[in-house]
């Protein structure tokens, strides 16, 4: 009863309620725990820009690579080797003796018409002499000078065989095959030697079917990709020829190639055209197999990058179907970023970085 007592007589705590509260509410502020930002870097993906209502297509041909200007080299002249001072392969300057032909008879073909314009221009000024003396007629001095222009022609003539007879580089470049040898006998204009020269442009001949060249113009961007790796290489189209072949109706479409790279003449590989065309009121779009989640029969999930932020966001799509490599979806906005890389490690909310392909 003694302790009853006491309790009765302790004093009234002079708070308000509204004090009390807020007491409790600072308390509970101080058992919770204090988030901290994640210090994690942001997780690297690749992105698809998506663009609903246009359809891209790739159309190929194959391609073969030259040099815009590759000479084939020939003597003027027949004879037989004596020289060819380069091989396949190898690098010449312009004037430089690229290979010989025995040139015994031409020299020898020289010496008689100079010999011949020799003893007819000595005749020629006796008869100037003759002349002034009236021993001559002037049918006989003209005579003697048609004779002379005669044999001059005759020795010029002799003298180009003669220089016909070795042929040097009409250009610097490299040597792309050499079709004769050593001791061979070969005709006039027979090829001997291929050359390209490595500052021309680099060309891709295509043969495109008639229906298919109506649609592209000079200036087009196309792409042509060589060997196995497929690499892409930049091109566009600068002649695009006026007729087409009657058995195959293929037309000849030449693009020049963009590359400092130095390719062999004579490289295959093929040119892609892309274009984008309408595919009409529908909201359709491809998508890369990596940029679906888990999905069903009808509905999946994607990532969208949200560009203000660089934040990962999760959005409900609906699956049309299969074409070819692409999934069609819809259910997106025009322009909007998917992730594909990566888009299985990424959660809602994430930060993401951009990475490049």
């Amino acid at each position: 009863m003694k302790s009853s007592t006491v309790f009765q007589r302790l004093p009234a705590w002079p708070w308000s309620t509204g004090a009390v509260l807020m007491l409790l509410s600072a308390l509970g502020a101080c058992t919770k725990q204090v988030a901290t930002p994640s210090l994690a870097p942001p997780l690297p993906v690749q992105t698809f820009t998506v663009n609903p209502g246009f359809e891209e297509t790739i159309q190929k041909f194959p391609v073969t690579l030259l040099r815009d200007r590759e000479a084939n080299l020939s003597f003027r002249v027949g004879g037989v080797i004596q020289s060819v001072n380069f091989k396949a392969g190898q690098l010449v300057t312009k004037g430089q003796l690229l290979a010989e032909i025995t040139p015994i008879n031409y020299e020898a073909a020289k010496a008689r018409a100079n010999a011949e314009y020799q003893k007819i221009l000595r005749a020629n000024q006796r008869n100037q002499e003759l002349i002034a003396a009236g021993a001559i007629t002037n049918s006989l001095k003209e005579d003697t000078q048609d004779n002379l222009a005669a044999a001059k022609a005759s020795l010029e003539g002799s003298d180009y065989d003669l220089s016909s007879t070795a042929i040097k580089a009409p250009f610097s470049g490299v040597i792309l095959s050499l079709d004769s040898e050593f001791g061979e006998t070969v005709s006039p204009g027979q090829r001997i030697i291929k050359m390209a020269d490595l500052e021309s442009p680099l060309i891709a001949k295509a043969a495109i079917p008639l229906a298919f060249a109506k649609r592209i113009h000079t200036g087009d961007v196309a792409l042509i990709r060589l060997g196995v790796e497929e690499q892409a290489l930049p091109a566009k189209v600068r002649f695009i020829g006026a007729s087409s072949d009657p058995k195959t109706a293929a037309v000849m479409v030449d693009l020049v190639v963009n590359t400092p790279q130095r390719i062999p003449s004579g490289s295959t590989g093929s040119v892609e055209f892309h274009s984008k065309h309408s595919a009409g009121a529908s909201k359709d779009l491809k998508l890369p197999p990596g940029a679906l989640l888990e999905s069903n029969q009808t509905k999946g999930y994607v990532f969208v990058l949200d560009p203000k932020d660089a934040t990962a966001h999760k959005q409900e799509i609906k699956v049309l179907g299969i074409e070819g490599e692409w999934i069609r979806v819809s259910g997106l906005e025009p322009g909007v970023k998917v992730i594909t890389a990566g888009a299985g490690f990424v959660t809602e909310g994430q930060k993401v970085q951009e990475s490049l392909r």
